[in-house]
């Protein structure tokens, strides 16, 4: 077995994992053994089915996959966003936050302009 059908089957079984926890975590909210508004248990469960596609389609499509990876790494970054500055910070030092959400968004668009500015470039 080569490195590549390995690592499609891990892919497989990772995906297979995440679907199967959203899929639990959604029955124990629709139960009423997690204690939690509605929205947050929607945004945990989409979550981890964004998180589980990539893993999914990666047999199938490598080039999917990554465009579907970094669809999901945006969708982190954003979220950071929005909790970093929202109005009612917790914490006491929520400069930090601020500086590692905004870094991280940075990082990301300037990698994936990098890649497609190297993509078009050939």
């Amino acid at each position: 077995m080569n490195l590549r059908a390995l690592a499609k089957i891990l892919s497989v079984l990772l995906g297979a994992c995440l679907l199967l926890l959203s899929a639990s975590w959604a029955y124990m909210a629709a139960s009423g053994a997690v204690r939690s508004s509605t929205i947050e248990n929607c945004v945990v469960v989409g979550g981890f089915l964004l998180a589980a596609t990539p893993c999914l389609v990666f047999p199938f499509s490598a080039r999917l996959a990554k465009a579907l990876l970094v669809l999901y790494l945006l969708a982190i970054a954003v979220g950071m966003l929005c909790l970093a500055f929202q109005p009612a910070l917790p914490t006491k030092h929520p400069a930090g936050i601020q500086v590692a959400a905004i870094t991280l968004v940075v990082l990301l668009v300037a990698r994936v302009g990098l890649a497609l500015r190297r993509k078009s470039s050939r």
